[in-house]
């Protein structure tokens, strides 16, 4: 098992090089939009550090490692230099390079926080410096008792509990409140979940003649016809949207290029 999370860490390390120096520079735009739309829809799924206290070696501490430490104390062994290997806790744990609960005798913060360029990791020849957030979160980690965890793809995915839509921030009820529960996707309310917690609320729904309009433009790529949007808006059921959408998907047109 520990070899196969090897492979796959030396895998996706090589991966992000490869694609930093020959996909970036030519598709930068398209890159960086698709990473950042990628990246919002996970931090609107997954809680804040303001949420809970637990520190997950996955989500909070592996990226901060892969990212500046993996590549020379890594499951590579063409390119780690020294011993230290921060992928496997045994051998950091025998080196007192982690002491569980006392982050004050571990090397590993004691080399992150150091302002001696000898000393201190990142090295500076790097240009990689961790900030006093990810400092912080390595400490709090070690005094947690530095758990690991299993590469996320060995781990057996848990179906999260669904939130309840409730009062925004402001005190006040959230548009649709009462028919959340049953008008709204389960992924929704995961997204108005996070909205809320940070005070934000969904923009105010569109009327039904936009919303035809957009949606043939987004399948199909034409515009509705007036007696198409005459029928969708004398349509009064409560899945008429769903059912224009299984239409339009069921159209010779959708998808065309």
């Amino acid at each position: 098992m520990v070899n196969r999370q090897n492979r796959i860490l030396i895998l996706a390390q090589r991966l992000h090089r490869a694609i930093i120096r020959n996909y970036w520079p030519r598709h930068c735009n398209r890159f960086c939009l698709a990473f950042f739309v990628f990246t919002g829809c996970l931090l609107a799924v997954v809680p804040s550090r303001a949420q809970t206290d637990e520190i997950d070696f996955n989500k909070d501490i592996l990226p901060i490692l892969s990212e500046n430490c993996f590549f020379c104390h890594g499951p590579d062994s063409e390119q780690r230099q020294s011993d230290w290997r921060l992928d496997d806790r045994k051998s950091l744990l025998a080196a007192e390079v982690i002491v569980p609960k006392d982050p004050g005798s571990s090397a590993l913060i004691e080399r992150i926080t150091s302002t001696d360029p000898d000393l201190v990791m990142p090295p500076t020849s790097s240009q990689r410096r961790l900030t006093a957030e990810q400092q912080k979160l390595l400490n709090d980690w070690i005094t947690q008792g530095a758990r690991y965890q299993e590469h996320w793809a060995f781990v057996a995915p848990q179906r999260p509990t669904v939130p309840v839509i409730g009062d925004d921030a402001s005190g006040a009820s959230a548009p649709d409140t009462d028919k959340s529960t049953t008008k709204i996707n389960p992924i929704d309310a995961f997204l108005r979940h996070k909205m809320q917690t940070v005070g934000l609320g969904p923009a105010a729904e569109a009327p039904r003649h936009t919303l035809v309009k957009r949606l043939f433009a987004d399948l199909v790529g034409l515009p509705p016809t007036p007696e198409q949007i005459d029928t969708f808006l004398q349509d009064s059921s409560a899945d008429a949207y769903e059912k224009l959408v299984d239409q339009l998907l069921a159209n010779p047109h959708y998808g065309e290029r």
